[in-house]
């Protein structure tokens, strides 16, 4: 009944495990509301891990709720959410109250200077039409996805390229990495620079220079209980030596957390005790220590403050601009990914739709969907 409630449908016999991120999340908000008597309801960053529809779904249930008496607190770092839902907004910046509004007096600017304490720029990639030759080629693949199996998928992802894949929740955008990388059973011809490659050969993956950064970062992208520097330099040893030094880890691990304005007491500091923002930092410390020949990276601006975002993506620029890396972006983000990816997949149903190509009412529908109907056009 309350996930009912939420605009959702699932099969409640399911194991949580299974489940797809958006559908675990709205499990955690329907056992709050089953509870008898409920008077207030905090939610702390609870769209983080939704799409543009999932998010839709859950702020169109939460002002049901609070029509009918509970009171929400609703903590997030996205104003477009935040001046839709709320009645009041306090601002806190580095644990101070800096500003309070009305809802009559919503200002996206002024809340977002408020926020960090300065203008916040956004970051746009100058695209260079001349790429490289393909870099990784999947051919035909066949993906074990939760209760499915999707069939007969190529793509082929060009060297220097950054490429972004969307879709809504549950439709796949995350095979590629989690396939290649053995999370999710994988057939089929994957080729990386001419040479064929085994899906889940983790060894000979690494051995080429291929990383991923899971969307799901506490429970498969970090080592909760070592320290904020371990888990930044966790491997890169083996391509730089120097970091057989403590001094020179200390040194470029301190480097790292200003970098990524990563709110640490020192870099000794347990990652389990960091907010989810900044665990979120120091999994993309990681992968810009790695500096892999292709990045798999899911959600990378999830959960975190908008200068944040922007510290990060200007960071994946950099890495594809001075290093040559090879990006590929799963995001529910797609403002962000417009603004920094050479291309940009739809995923629908385990189907590949590129924005260019899109034409027909069935396509179009996918893309009004995802990317909102204000802003599509099939041109």
């Amino acid at each position: 009944i309350s996930l009912s409630k939420l605009g959702t449908n699932v099969d409640t016999d399911l194991l949580v495990k299974g489940l797809s991120v958006n559908i675990k999340q709205f499990s955690k908000i329907a056992r709050e509301l089953d509870k008898k008597n409920l008077k207030i309801l905090m939610l702390d960053e609870p769209t983080a891990s939704l799409n543009k529809e999932d998010t839709k779904l859950l702020l169109e249930a939460l002002k049901n709720i609070a029509s009918k008496g509970t009171s929400i607190i609703f903590i997030s770092h996205r104003l477009e959410e935040i001046t839709q839902l709320c009645d009041r907004l306090t601002i806190l910046r580095d644990g101070d109250v800096v500003a309070n509004y009305s809802r009559d007096e919503f200002n996206t600017d002024r809340i977002a200077i408020d926020m960090v304490g300065k203008q916040v720029v956004k970051v746009l990639r100058k695209r260079d039409k001349n790429k490289g030759k393909d870099l990784i080629s999947f051919n035909s693949i066949e993906v074990d996805y939760g209760e499915k199996v999707i069939k007969d998928v190529s793509l082929n992802v060009e060297e220097g390229e950054i490429l972004g894949i969307t879709g809504l929740a549950g439709h796949g955008q995350e095979i590629f990495g989690y396939g290649l990388m053995g999370l999710y059973g994988m057939k089929g011809e994957v080729f990386f620079d001419g040479e064929k490659i085994r899906p889940g050969d983790i060894p000979s993956i690494f051995s080429k220079e291929i990383y991923m950064l899971p969307d799901e970062r506490k429970e498969m992208g970090l080592l909760l209980e070592e320290s904020t520097w371990e888990n930044i330099t966790f491997g890169a040893w083996q391509r730089n030596k120097s970091f057989l030094n403590h001094k020179n880890i200390e040194e470029y691990a301190k480097t790292m957390v200003e970098d990524l304005n990563i709110k640490v007491s020192d870099i000794y500091q347990p990652v389990r005790e960091l907010s989810g923002g900044n665990q979120q930092k120091v999994c993309i410390a990681r992968a810009m220590t790695i500096e892999p020949r292709i990045l798999f990276i899911g959600e990378p601006t999830r959960g975190i403050d908008i200068y944040s975002k922007e510290l990060i993506l200007d960071m994946l620029l950099k890495m594809n601009k001075e290093k040559n890396m090879t990006i590929i972006i799963s995001s529910g983000e797609i403002g962000e990914l417009k603004r920094v990816c050479d291309r940009i997949v739809v995923m629908f149903e385990g189907e590949i739709f590129g924005i260019s190509g899109l034409v027909g009412s069935k396509r179009t529908e996918i893309a009004r969907a995802i990317f909102g109907a204000d802003k599509f056009s099939s041109g």
